[in-house]
């Protein structure tokens, strides 16, 4: 699984990963049912819970026959979630049964400067400073609180890299374990 705030560069680290991983195959969440930003809070994470429901039986499928390849996910959502009110911890506790955690989870980690101008480069509006800082900080506390498999963080900003230099760093930390 590939998390961290929009503009990190998941999507595209993602792609990458598909390229290189043999047998793999590449999902994204929200997975069939999009949410529509105009939602009250709460109906927001019903929609997320209940398409990660239907996301996880698709998974547990395909785990049989590939490498799961996962642009954001149940971690993300807990961090957006939480930056719009709703406590961490109840939003682990309402994760549907059939939730599979993952084996790998890489965070890419950015400033919030550096991803809003990326998030103006695709010709998107990007959320506002006040709410990246609160997914920002959502993100450093579920890593240090949930995320049990090990984490690999990479620093968009320092690393300065190309996308398939970082690819290939992440699949060098998850061969040596």
């Amino acid at each position: 699984m590939v998390i961290g705030i929009d503009g990190t560069g998941k999507s595209t680290v993602c792609k990458e990963l598909l390229k290189q991983i043999p047998m793999s195959k590449l999902t994204k969440e929200p997975y069939k049912y999009r949410v529509d930003p105009r939602l009250d809070p709460h109906d927001k994470l019903i929609t997320f819970l209940y398409d990660r429901m239907y996301h996880m039986d698709l998974v547990s499928e395909w785990l049989q026959q590939y490498h799961v390849i996962s642009d954001r996910g149940f971690y993300c959502n807990m961090a957006y979630q939480a930056a719009e009110g709703i406590q961490i911890h109840n939003i682990f506790l309402m994760q549907p049964r059939n939730l599979i955690l993952p084996t790998h989870v890489v965070y890419l980690d950015a400033d919030i400067g550096t991803s809003i101008e990326r998030i103006k480069k695709r010709g998107e509006i990007p959320p506002s400073e006040k709410t990246m800082y609160a997914i920002k900080c959502n993100y450093e506390y579920i890593k240090d609180r949930y995320i049990m498999p090990p984490i690999k963080l990479i620093d968009i900003n320092t690393d300065n890299k190309s996308i398939p230099a970082i690819v290939s760093e992440i699949l060098k930390q998850l061969l040596t374990y």
